[in-house]
């Protein structure tokens, strides 16, 4: 095999290994952006959150319009009592989202208040906080 043909297979295997790598660090767990609600719908299985503008998707999912809490979900009440307190007073609010649902909807688990002038905290202040919600 060439010098030229080496590099070029080199070349290809590092661009597989990047397109991997980023793929997958993007499709985890993790917090929506912070959004306001446009409309709610309570559903048998629990109830979906429609943002006003489109959100960040951290699991990647096929359908990410709306996000979906289940009522299965052990928390399910706190977290609708925020939702609900965040649409009624046109705040914005941020879901964990660990999962896609059958259909494609990104199922959030915890839920995050903003208060105006403040920003959603990161890395382990973040971690920490959920813990007790997931």
């Amino acid at each position: 095999m060439t010098r030229g043909k080496r590099v070029g297979w080199l070349i290809a295997f590092l661009s597989l290994q990047v397109f991997f790598a980023s793929a997958s660090e993007a499709a985890g767990p993790g917090l929506t952006t912070p959004f306001t609600i446009s409309r709610l719908a309570a559903r048998e299985m629990g109830i979906e959150v429609t943002p006003a503008a489109g959100i960040s998707n951290p699991m990647g999912c096929s359908d990410p319009v709306i996000v979906r809490v289940l009522m299965s979900a052990s928390n399910y009440q706190a977290i609708t009592s925020e939702i609900i307190t965040t649409y009624a007073a046109n705040k914005p609010i941020t879901l964990w989202v660990n999962a896609c649902d059958t259909d494609g909807v990104p199922l959030a688990t915890a839920s995050w208040l903003i208060r105006e002038g403040l920003s959603v905290e990161t890395g382990a202040t973040r971690a920490a906080c959920l813990t007790d919600r997931a």
